[in-house]
């Protein structure tokens, strides 16, 4: 059986390990595995317990054997999540130069909250705008604290002793950032984007002039009667420091629409994610002078 990647914080992720991709795996506690064998039989009840797996190095023909604790299949599924998550981060960190930040909300509850939360203040406090990524998203009741979160004002910057230390308020995003969902988006995780958007009246292309500042609804949709159905946009939110043109405090432009993973059918695909990540990126990024968002 031939390793196709070692999965970071999985089994063979250890410091003593040879393996790598490319390698291997001959035997599981001494069981050949052969074309014709279900090697997940071998596996059976092998959770968190010690397993001798026999290795095999096609490029220097070395044989050697390695004790491994394998984990579940839940436990997997967790990694592969985390991984698909720092992939879509450098996505849109390799997109715009740097200046754009990436979360994704897992589901409407506390954990997702408070990971998002810490990010967004944390790790990517000082960049110019953040993608907010909800797709996949099982649901939950979160709608009014990503709202309120996401819609913050500038009014104020704290200055001690002549150097600035943080703007008002900061609890909350105060700058650009823009809403990815899905069809796949389920009851509260699909109603959260309407929250978030603008007050609208479900037609594409209508304006509104608010002081000095442009404010754009493209395609939005209209309220939904209930929390259970699905369609996929990318939204902005009503107020604060919203995809404007010059990122100064205020409202500016807003948007959302229909991705492209719709439109053109994908469902679930790994290109179909990165689309629909690059597709956020980019429309946020008109507010950034010369990010350099690849169409894609």
């Amino acid at each position: 059986m031939l390793i196709a990647e070692v999965v970071e914080k999985g089994p063979f992720d250890t410091a003593n390990t040879r393996v790598k991709a490319g390698t291997v795996i001959e035997k599981i506690d001494g069981v050949e595995i052969t074309p014709d064998a279900d090697y997940y039989t071998l596996l059976n009840n092998k959770a968190r317990k010690k397993t001798l797996v026999s290795l095999f190095d096609p490029q220097t023909k070395e044989h050697w054997e390695e004790v491994i604790i394998p984990i579940t299949n839940g436990a997997f599924s967790d990694l592969l999540y985390s991984r698909w998550v720092k992939q879509r981060a450098a996505d849109v960190d390799r997109w715009s130069g740097g200046r754009l930040g990436y979360v994704h909300i897992e589901s409407m509850g506390d954990d997702s909250f408070r990971s998002v939360y810490s990010d967004i203040l944390g790790k990517y406090n000082n960049r110019e705008g953040i993608v907010i990524d909800t797709r996949f998203n099982g649901g939950g009741r979160l709608h009014e604290d990503i709202e309120i979160l996401f819609s913050g004002q500038k009014y104020f910057t704290q200055v001690v002793r002549g150097r600035e230390t943080c703007d008002m308020p900061s609890r909350r995003w105060n700058k650009p950032s823009i809403m990815v969902m899905c069809e796949a988006n389920y009851s509260n995780a699909h109603g959260t984007p309407w929250v978030y958007t603008p007050p609208r009246t479900g037609q594409a292309g209508r304006h509104a002039r608010a002081g000095n500042h442009d404010q754009r609804v493209v395609g939005a949709p209209a309220r939904p009667r209930h929390w259970y159905s699905a369609s996929p946009v990318v939204g902005v939110p009503p107020t604060g420091r919203q995809l404007s043109g010059e990122l100064t405090a205020g409202t500016g432009h807003q948007s959302s629409q229909f991705t492209r993973d719709h439109r053109e059918g994908r469902r679930h695909t790994a290109e179909s994610c990165r689309r629909g990540t690059a597709e956020g990126t980019r429309k946020i990024s008109t507010a950034l002078p010369h990010a350099g968002i690849p169409v894609i």
